[in-house]
């Protein structure tokens, strides 16, 4: 069983825009060229699968459900000089899911980038913002509560089979 947090972005998804836009990547560090945009199953699947912490047993093989997830549901990828440094995916019951930002470029504000990045992608298909965190996961619960995700209530995953 695992303890999440769940979080509902409490703001419309033109504000989301306008904030991306206006003032949100100036706070990124970054040395690079970088680039946002959503992933691809085709060069991005590897990557992805080697980070995911998913486990599932009795769906089929990993892999398969991440591909799946980036090709046809919402994702977003942000490129530093074209190598995938962080990503976030929608998954098939329309969490964000799967946000993670390599070691080497953390303290950037990628992770922020990119929640921000999808968000406003799943605004376009219409689709609210909601993520799950794992309890101990503080920086993660820090970083939802900064975008201005609304903690709603604890959620409980139990494995009945």
């Amino acid at each position: 069983m695992f303890n999440r947090c769940l979080f509902v972005i409490k703001f419309f998804h033109n504000f989301l825009k306008f904030s991306y836009f206006c003032d949100f990547s100036k706070r990124v560090k970054s040395n690079g060229t970088l680039d946002i945009h959503q992933l691809n199953p085709h060069t991005d699947l590897d990557t992805v699968s080697q980070f995911c912490q998913w486990q599932v047993e009795d769906s089929g093989p990993k892999e398969e459900l991440i591909r799946l997830c980036i090709a046809s549901i919402a994702s977003a990828g942000v490129y530093l000089d074209d190598d995938l440094v962080s990503w976030a995916i929608t998954t098939a019951n329309g969490t964000i899911n799967m946000l993670y930002t390599k070691e080497t470029h953390r303290g950037q504000g990628l992770a922020e980038l990119t929640m921000q990045s999808l968000a406003q992608i799943n605004g376009t298909y219409g689709l609210h913002s909601i993520t799950h965190v794992l309890t101990d996961n503080i920086a993660s619960q820090k970083l939802m509560a900064k975008l201005g995700l609304l903690y709603t209530h604890k959620l409980y995953w139990v494995d009945l089979f």
